[in-house]
């Protein structure tokens, strides 16, 4: 058990690429235009541009600016999912028009593949800032690092686990040590002695793909 908590922390470290591909190009877009902005669509936009460009560059020069701007907002109400964009009013009612005026009005007549890639690229960048943000007020509420790492890792996994009244205590003392271990990954300071403690009791409340989430968001936001 403590070697595979142990191997989690450990696949943090990955060789660099000298290259990037398109599609890790089109991630860092992501990020960058949705680190000023705050905004899907235009993120959505300036990568589903950026993506059109690069596979399509013949098909680019038949539109102007203007035109790809366009088509790409009407690309982005059609593929988004509504929690995250979903326009109303008069927001909608232009993209309605832009639809009309584009000949984008029935499913067929869509790129199923380069919508969905891109709000895949986008989306992603939306729900990792969702995510920050909700550890963001995690640290101003609980303070210290392993408090943080512990209530978003119970949050999580009791939205997805029912957790019984006798069985509380453990789930909370697992929770906490998964803590620790975190905490002691981060500076440089694991051994096993840190999840000694854990048993056969704890391993029901062991979830490790939250645990590398739970891990990854936290050394996002850069706490140790």
């Amino acid at each position: 058990m403590q070697q595979a908590v142990g191997g989690i922390a450990g696949s943090e470290a990955k060789d660099q690429q000298k290259y990037l591909s398109l599609s890790e190009r089109l991630e860092q877009l992501a990020e960058q235009v949705f680190a000023q902005t705050g905004s899907y669509e235009k993120t959505y936009k300036a990568v589903f541009i950026a993506k059109l460009t690069a596979q399509k560059p013949e098909l680019i020069k038949q539109y102007s600016a203007q035109d790809l701007q366009e088509i790409a907002a009407i690309y982005a109400y059609s593929y988004s999912d509504e929690e995250i964009y979903n326009p109303k009013g008069q927001a909608l009612k232009q993209i309605q028009a832009l639809q009309k005026k584009h000949h984008l009005e029935d499913d067929h007549q869509y790129d199923d593949e380069l919508g969905n890639d891109v709000d895949e690229i986008v989306a992603k960048i939306w729900k990792a800032k969702q995510s920050t943000l909700e550890v963001q007020s995690l640290v101003k509420k609980y303070k210290t690092t392993e408090a943080v790492f512990a209530q978003y890792y119970m949050q999580k996994f009791e939205a997805e686990n029912e957790i019984e009244k006798e069985q509380r205590a453990e789930f909370v003392k697992t929770a906490k040590v998964l803590a620790k271990a975190y905490s002691a990954f981060k500076n440089k300071k694991f051994s096993d002695q840190v999840v000694a403690s854990l048993n056969a009791d704890s391993t029901e409340f062991i979830d490790y793909d939250l645990f590398k989430k739970t891990y990854q968001m936290l050394s996002d936001a850069k706490l140790k």
